[in-house]
């Protein structure tokens, strides 16, 4: 550890990414969804994850992921603090 470094990711701006990253990337989100949002997000979010794993073999696999790791976000699960959902829920309107 060196805290006189700091880095910073710059992702590509020359290419997009893959199948693999995005699905990882939604998969992460649900997670996300489940620890810390009401019931109705999480199941909008489960939702579209499902119906993109149903026609994405990258996707499918992500699911299979997230699955397997459910115990332990719902173990994990706290709310956001009324305040700040309905901040959240500001921003996203």
């Amino acid at each position: 550890f060196c805290d006189r470094l700091t880095a910073f990711h710059q992702p590509s701006t020359h290419r997009g990414t893959s199948a693999a990253q995005d699905a990882r990337s939604m998969r992460n989100a649900v997670l996300t969804t489940w620890l810390r949002r009401p019931l109705r997000h999480c199941l909008r979010a489960t939702a579209g994850f499902v119906r993109a794993a149903a026609t994405d073999r990258a996707h499918a696999g992500a699911l299979g992921e997230a699955v397997r790791k459910v115990p332990a976000v719902l173990a994990a699960r706290r709310r956001l603090p009324d305040e700040t959902e309905r901040a959240l829920r500001v921003l996203e309107s």
